[in-house]
C-alpha cells in the first residue's frame, strides 16, 4: 500500500513550496542552456486548495539568448538560487507542467508564463 496524505497536510506542503519560492525565479531552459529567467514576486502562488497552488498572475521575463529547438524544461528556484522543483514546458494549451506564450524564443523576446500550478503528492 502506498503512503498517502490527507488534504490538510497536502495544503500545508503545497503552501510551504509556494512560500519557498517567494522572490525566487523560474528558469526556462532548452536542455541545459538557460534561455530566460523570470522573477517571481513576494507571493507567487495562491493559497493551497485540494493540495494545489496556482501561480498568481502571468509573470514574464526577457530571453537572454535564443533557441532554435524550443524551451523544454523549467526550474523553480528559491531567492538564493536553490532548486525547489523542475518540470516540462509547452506552449499554451500544450499540457506541459508549465505553459508559456512561445517555446521557440528569440534573443530579447518577452516570455510569459500563461499557466502553472503545483500539486503536493497525495
Amino acid at each position: 500500500m502506498a503512503i498517502t496524505h490527507g488534504t490538510t497536510i497536502r495544503n500545508t506542503l503545497a503552501d510551504d513550496v509556494g512560500a519557498a519560492l517567494a522572490n525566487g525565479n523560474c528558469v526556462l531552459k532548452e536542455g541545459t542552456t538557460v534561455i530566460c529567467t523570470i522573477a517571481l514576486g513576494a507571493t507567487p502562488f495562491s493559497a493551497a486548495s485540494g493540495g494545489t497552488i496556482t501561480l498568481n498572475g502571468t509573470p514574464s521575463g526577457t530571453a537572454s539568448t535564443s533557441t532554435t529547438n524550443g524551451v523544454d524544461t523549467f526550474e523553480m528556484q528559491d531567492s538564493g538560487g536553490a532548486l525547489v522543483y523542475t518540470g516540462t514546458v509547452t506552449v499554451s494549451g500544450g499540457g506541459g507542467d508549465m505553459e508559456i506564450s512561445n517555446t521557440t524564443i528569440a534573443a530579447n523576446e518577452t516570455v510569459t508564463i500563461t499557466s502553472h500550478s503545483y500539486t503536493a503528492a497525495p
